[in-house]
């Protein structure tokens, strides 16, 4: 019996593109200190970091490279042993202002990546999933929900 991730597994090739990414609106001028987001791992991935990076919009897509994560996730430093586990992770942010009714793309970015069938990393999907568009948490105004992600910010 086969089991489903749930989750947008990466290839190698999509490890340093913006394939995947979470378009978010924020209702207010804020300051961006952080985000945390949630990595799946099937059986032992090879890679070295993970980090998160910001863009702006293009025609719905990312487009110019807006803030980028001021820390990294080194594989090592993450929490747990068992091959096959979900992580719980942060990013900070050196106080990025984000403005109210622009969109943003954030991009999870994996550094020294091979992924296969066997073993890789996922991105943990949000919920819902993006069935029901706009989607509200905590003062974001998500366009689609495809990843689980949380923001800490303060208004300006």
């Amino acid at each position: 019996m086969a089991w489903r991730v749930w989750g947008e597994w990466y290839a190698t090739a999509d490890a340093a593109t913006t394939k995947n990414f979470q378009p978010v609106r924020f209702p207010s001028n804020q300051i961006l200190v952080g985000m945390q987001t949630w990595v799946i791992w099937y059986n032992n991935p090879s890679f070295t970091s993970l980090s998160m990076r910001i863009y702006g919009d293009r025609s719905g897509s990312p487009g110019k490279l807006y803030a980028q994560s001021s820390n990294v996730q080194l594989k090592t430093a993450l929490p747990g042993t068992l091959l096959n586990r979900v992580i719980q992770t942060w990013f900070d942010f050196p106080n990025v202002p984000v403005r109210e009714d622009t969109q943003y793309h954030w991009v999870l970015q994996i550094a020294g990546y091979t992924g296969t069938a066997a073993s890789h990393i996922a991105w943990m999907h949000g919920f819902p999933r993006p069935i029901y568009q706009p989607v509200g948490f905590g003062g974001q105004h998500f366009i689609a929900a495809p990843f689980q992600t949380a923001f800490i910010s303060g208004e300006m």
